[in-house]
């Protein structure tokens, strides 16, 4: 997904809000939306070990 397509899809997405904090994703309702496919995260913790 192009970062333009992203943009395009999170317009069509409406604002969600939550009646409570659920603490597990799987109970929040409307369930939460998964929009990039290829985000990776911050890799400057690569090749480290956690301690």
């Amino acid at each position: 997904m192009t970062r333009q397509e992203a943009r395009e899809r999170a317009e069509e997405i409406e604002p969600q809000a939550q009646d409570r904090r659920p603490g597990v994703e799987r109970e929040m309702q409307p369930p939460a939306e998964f929009i990039r496919d290829d985000y990776r995260g911050a890799t400057s913790w690569t090749g480290r070990s956690r301690s």
